[in-house]
């Protein structure tokens, strides 16, 4: 049976992060996490929604097109009145290459992901379900 289409957007987003989706519902997957992916240093939060009636999605719809009668970038910069809340929306694959750059800049390394299940080395108690983390050989299980 094929995903239902909020996970698969959640494996999607998961991967563009070079990581995996959290299993189960975030808090409840013993994995420490609440947030919809496994990587080490970036909380992702993935909503797959309609937002047919989001202010933020008709904004944002209608920056994309201006952007590209522009043939420039689309970028839209929010703050929520009376705080100091504040957002930045960029297209999908550039605010996963611009959040690489910056961990990259702040030597943030790239998550060492079990080849198997997904997991981070500290978090699968046999690395890879059997694979051996140095050699990436599967081992003896």
């Amino acid at each position: 049976m094929a995903d239902k289409s909020w996970k698969a957007f959640e494996r999607h987003v998961a991967k563009l992060f070079g990581t995996v989706r959290t299993p189960l519902s975030g808090g409840m997957s013993g994995h420490g996490t609440r947030s919809d992916t496994l990587h080490p240093e970036v909380y992702v939060e993935a909503k797959h929604t309609k937002g047919t009636k989001s202010a933020f999605f008709t904004l944002w719809k209608d920056t994309i097109k201006k952007a590209k009668r522009e043939g420039k970038l689309p970028v839209l910069a929010m703050r929520l009145k009376g705080t100091r809340v504040s957002t930045l929306t960029l297209p999908l694959e550039i605010g996963i290459e611009a959040t690489r750059l910056y961990l990259a800049y702040h030597n943030k390394p790239e998550p060492d992901l079990c080849p198997r299940c997904g997991a981070g080395e500290s978090d699968c108690a046999s690395w890879g379900c059997g694979i051996d983390p140095v050699t990436r050989e599967r081992g003896i299980e």
